[in-house]
């Protein structure tokens, strides 16, 4: 994400640990980072590179995608699902601001097409494409979603009775196929950047031959 790496001269920097800092941490920082747990290096310089990254507003407020060192490009909320779904074929980074006030990119890691490594405010977001069908993942999300499916329930994996009537057994399909996804941060990653649901798919849980509920699912439902 810094750029030039022969730049050489001056003590390790304390976020990527090169030998080119020359700017004490104190005045590189306001009062109100906290982040300094997230450094690499116990040091009170830091290099020119680093510190452009936290003078830069985007770095807080914008999307991030490095796919070359040092060219920043700048992501459109629509397209964070694509980029989940078909991620760079090389070596990248990837990074994804929830609050829009936080150095999120602190989180994020080097990201290659077989696992990412994804920044957000707090996390990093780990995400296997070697153990997990992510692009049939995210379309699973998107038509729970699109079906109705409360985006807070399904993030949380926590369902009301009253769901669990509405969409009866569909739901166990899709928890099952979606909660190996939550547990890393992915699937909360992934039910933020759904797009709106302007029309709902049409939804029916009376298919022929599918038990809806369990006979002891189906007394604590008479009881409420």
């Amino acid at each position: 994400m810094t750029g030039d790496d022969l730049l050489i001269g001056g003590d390790p920097c304390v976020s990527c640990g090169l030998p080119r800092a020359n700017t004490p941490v104190a005045k590189g920082m306001n009062s109100t980072f906290n982040a300094f747990g997230l450094f690499l290096n116990d040091s009170r310089f830091i290099c020119p590179q680093c510190m452009e990254l936290f003078k830069d507003r985007a770095s807080r407020t914008k999307i991030l995608l490095y796919t070359e060192q040092g060219r920043q490009r700048i992501v459109e909320r629509e397209d964070v699902l694509s980029i989940i779904k078909e991620p760079p074929a090389k070596k990248y980074v990837f990074s994804v601001p929830y609050s829009f006030q936080k150095h999120h990119w602190l989180h994020a890691g080097l990201s290659t097409p077989r696992r990412a490594y994804i920044g957000t405010d707090d996390v990093t977001v780990v995400i296997d494409y070697e153990r997990h069908d992510v692009h049939s993942l995210v379309d699973t999300a998107i038509d729970a979603v699109m079906c109705g499916l409360s985006r807070k329930e399904l993030t949380a994996g926590k369902y009301s009775v009253f769901t669990r009537a509405r969409f009866g057994t569909e739901l166990d399909a899709w928890e099952s196929a979606l909660a190996p996804l939550r547990y890393g941060g992915a699937l909360d990653l992934i039910v933020r950047h759904i797009p709106a649901v302007k029309k709902k798919k049409s939804f029916t849980i009376q298919e022929e031959g599918k038990a809806v509920f369990s006979e002891t699912e189906q007394k604590a439902i008479a009881i409420i």
